[in-house]
């Protein structure tokens, strides 16, 4: 099931369609006065007096919700009380790990210990955690963004990755020019992501989630590190946003436009609620004047639900309002509960493995080639550069025999594959840790891990080709070729081959050591201890024929998980490679051949089996571990 189809024709009718919807931009209905909701007050009385159709659910409802992580011994946040209605704004305020952050993700179901009842738009989102990207959508505090991209083609590739494939094409063009008019982003639709402002970023990262017509928005610091000026412009988006038919959480620190939500929750700095109401009783609930003051207290732990609230924010004179407002929230909770029909479990949203893999594949051709400079670098300047440093290795090339050895045809060899290993790899150990906000954002989706892996393995695969071939091309035409190749084909195709299937098992290998970083620090570290162990292990530098000791055999072995190896192996053996004798051996004394270089056609499809083998484990053991760390925040 598509994230954007509707679960049923009941569900849709009563919790809303979470289906394709155009979004369209309604001013709010003049008011005298703009009334701001109680704390499920008015919702209930809706519930209790008028029929079931014409009551929307409220857009989210917590009940006693508390959150703790698994390496924690207390709750980050606990009785957590709250009424979200309908197209309305909630902001959540508190100092630095008061847990606002928790609470989205405790909605998210990225928190391993949740406890009490969260209903999102009339569902027990925490009993159906499959339905949460149907139902759910969340801008992260760093921009999960492809800077390559302009928004119009990421909001266009994220159509294609959201919509169902039998939504037309003209519809999703036009689902994305209204979400751009909603956002305020048509003026800069065609210009890149990575030269826009900061606040124009944050747009385009709503944008993304809007596409899917989700029921609950929630943003963590979509107004961090602006001015004032923009921190309003985006707090009015949301407002928009909002009374377009969605609820709306932000969770920030600004407190300058807090008049343009509806509900305010505070919580201290142990994760407990210190006051939820209209915006505009917060500063006379904790007893301040400032809300410099109101955080102060926050962040000290002196304002709770128990020790807060004057006294005409008591509904009666002899119950506080905090134990007013959980028996009111769980109480709208019970009675959303038995009008609206649960969704049923195991309807998780399904997004085909093989039309995932084809958008992205799409998106990462589309960055590779948006990117001027890495396109002339990935594609000419570094083939060039391999060929040059080859034919500088040797003079008489590839050729030689054993009659009429060459001394330097082992240096060409180990150039050429250190060369192809060190590029391929450097085209891909970047690929998956550069981009981990954005493929844990889509993971929420319900994009896996193994459609992201393998189209960044299908993207790279042109490139090294083409590098192989480009490569070969120019040193065949510098420098002569093998004089006794094997009758399998002409040099330049038999070796052109053997270069892409060395390149494309290194660039697995590179994908392999990106999924295992969670830094570029860390990653350029293994890529540099990686490609020296590639070049010792080729067989060309340390005999590795006769291994002697326990090292010896260690390192011979190790060596055949290595793409440098059979590289190695498939053009010795192609070109009938016979290293020389050391001092003092004989003439003649073949001691030092590999047998893995042997001249034959045998061994030289060996060697390419071996590195289509190891390209597929590379790449199968990057989908398992990027799998692994995604499922931890599951």
């Amino acid at each position: 099931m598509r994230v954007s189809e509707p679960l049923d024709a009941d569900a849709a009718a009563v919790g809303g369609s979470v289906g394709l919807r155009p979004v369209r931009a309604r001013a709010r209905p003049a008011e005298p006065a703009r009334s701001r909701p109680q704390v499920g007050v008015d919702l209930l009385r809706d519930l209790r007096t008028r029929p079931a159709v014409a009551a929307p659910p409220p857009a989210l409802v917590c009940s006693a919700v508390g959150a703790r992580y698994r390496n924690r011994r207390t709750p980050t946040i606990s009785g957590i009380d709250l009424v979200l209605p309908a197209r309305g704004v909630l902001a959540v305020v508190g100092p630095s790990g008061s847990g606002k952050s928790t609470l989205c993700a405790a909605i998210l179901g990225e928190v391993e210990d949740v406890s009490g009842h969260v209903l999102v738009d009339g569902v027990a989102i925490l009993e159906t955690p499959d339905l949460a990207p149907r139902l759910v959508s969340f801008v992260p505090q760093r921009d999960a963004l492809h800077g390559e991209l302009t928004p119009r083609q990421a909001l266009g590739l994220t159509a294609d990755l959201r919509l169902a494939p039998s939504v037309p094409r003209a519809e999703r063009a036009r689902r994305v020019a209204e979400v751009l008019g909603l956002l305020e982003l048509a003026s800069h639709a065609d210009r890149r992501i990575g030269q826009l402002s900061g606040g124009q970023r944050k747009r385009v990262a709503v944008a993304m989630e809007l596409l899917s017509n989700p029921r609950l928005l929630m943003l963590d610091e979509p107004t961090s590190g602006l001015d004032e000026g923009l921190d309003l412009v985006m707090m009015r988006l949301l407002r928009r946003v909002a009374d377009d038919g969605r609820g709306v959480i932000v969770v920030t620190h600004s407190t300058a436009n807090l008049n343009l939500a509806d509900v305010v929750l505070a919580l201290d700095i142990h994760g407990r609620v210190a006051f939820s109401g209209p915006p505009d009783g917060l500063l006379e609930a904790l007893g301040v004047t400032t809300y410099a003051e109101a955080m102060a207290a926050l962040r000290n732990g002196t304002a709770t639900a128990e020790t807060v609230g004057a006294p005409a924010a008591r509904p009666d004179g002899d119950r506080p309002v905090a134990d007013d407002a959980r028996a009111r929230s769980a109480e709208t909770s019970a009675a959303v509960a038995r009008r609206t029909r649960r969704a049923p479990a195991g309807t998780a949203p399904e997004i085909g493995l093989v039309h995932t893999t084809a958008v992205l594949t799409r998106r990462e051709l589309t960055r590779f080639a948006a990117n001027r400079l890495t396109l002339l670098r990935g594609l000419f300047v570094l083939p060039v550069l391999s060929c040059l440093l080859t034919a500088w290795a040797a003079d008489r090339g590839l050729a030689g025999t054993p009659d009429d050895p060459n001394p330097w045809q082992g240096v060409a060899l180990s150039v050429v594959v250190t060369c192809t290993t060190f590029f391929a790899m450097a085209m891909s150990f970047g690929t998956i840790v550069g981009d981990r906000d954005v493929i844990e954002r889509e993971h929420r989706w319900g994009v896996r891990p193994v459609a992201v892996v393998l189209a960044k393995a299908l993207a790279l695969a042109g490139p090294v080709a083409f590098q192989s071939l480009v490569t070969m091309s120019l040193y065949l035409a510098l420098r002569d070729g093998p004089e006794r190749p094997l009758d399998v084909g002409t040099p330049l195709l038999v070796m052109t081959g053997s270069l892409m299937m060395l390149g494309l098992s290194s660039a697995a290998l590179g994908l392999l050591i990106s999924a295992s970083s969670r830094t570029l620090e860390r990653a350029i570290l293994l890529l540099m201890g990686s490609v020296a162990l590639l070049v010792v292990l080729s067989g060309l530098l340390v005999p590795l024929a006769h291994p002697e000791g326990l090292g010896g055999h260690t390192l011979a072995l190790v060596a055949h998980i290595t793409p440098s190896r059979w590289g190695t192996a498939a053009l010795a053996s192609y070109v009938g490679y016979v290293p020389d004798p050391l001092p003092g051996m004989a003439p003649g004394d073949t001691s030092l051949q590999d047998a893995l270089w042997v001249h034959d056609a045998g061994h030289l499809a060996d060697a390419i089996t071996s590195m289509a083998s190891l390209g597929v484990t590379y790449t199968v053991a990057a989908m398992f571990l990027l799998t692994r760390q995604c499922g931890r925040r599951r």
